[in-house]
């Protein structure tokens, strides 16, 4: 890795320079992808192309895995409540929870790499959107941020 793609982190930190346009985008394109998952393997296989495209383009692995043992605990409960009001049939319960875990799990991951002063930038120029309503938005999405990073300092 020479020149550019050195100073910025090559492939693994492609996700911190996209556009927030096309960061929403891969959630809401989880949205649709997870109604197809109607079958395990088709489940497990989208579950498998989402943490093997983490791996090759997120920066690092701390924060995706956290979004996915979230996601997983909200997909458990839906795969437990499908299992016993379901007829307890396993498999049906199973691809409940996996599409769960396809419909959340990207966009969460996805959510915590937008720059709120950028997604301002882009809603006010690009939707022009009432500067107001952009500037306490993109204010209220850095007072999140601003805990996150208090908080890991904390840590």
């Amino acid at each position: 890795m020479t020149g550019r793609a050195a100073e910025n982190g090559g492939i693994r930190a492609i996700v911190t320079r996209l556009n927030p346009w096309v960061l929403l985008a891969f959630g809401f394109t989880a949205l649709a992808g997870s109604l197809f998952v109607r079958s395990l393997s088709t489940g497990l296989i989208t579950l498998g192309l989402y943490g093997l495209a983490a791996l090759i383009f997120l920066p690092g692995w701390r924060y995706p895995l956290v979004c996915l043992a979230f996601c997983a605990f909200a997909a458990s409960t839906i795969t437990y409540s499908t299992w016993r009001l379901g007829g307890r049939d396993v498999e049906i319960a199973a691809t409940a929870g996996l599409r769960i875990l396809v419909l959340a799990w990207p966009g969460s991951v996805m959510v915590g790499y937008l720059d709120p002063g950028r997604l301002g930038d882009y809603l006010a120029q690009s939707l022009r959107l009432p500067a107001r309503g952009v500037a306490a938005f993109s204010a209220a999405l850095q007072k999140i941020a601003g805990l996150s990073h208090t908080w890991g300092q904390l840590e």
